[in-house]
């Protein structure tokens, strides 16, 4: 970290995430069909709060214009 940084001298660790792999997507949305995932999947970036969001949309479509737009 930089010395400008808010947490300089505090923080003792930083964990690197790494995205969730494809194979983890239907957990989060499991009503959804194969292309729906992929497509889910390519807007979240497997970042998991990004997944969170997606649950509460119906579908790739209603997801991308509630989000993005």
């Amino acid at each position: 970290m930089a010395a400008s940084a808010p947490l300089y001298g505090r923080a003792t660790a930083q964990i690197l995430l790494s995205p969730l792999s494809y194979s983890y997507i239907q957990e989060f949305l499991p009503d959804q069909a194969e292309d729906e995932l992929i497509q889910c999947y390519a807007l979240s970036g497997g970042v998991p709060r990004y997944l969170e969001l997606l649950q509460q949309f119906n579908g790739f479509s209603d997801a991308f214009e509630g989000l993005v737009s």
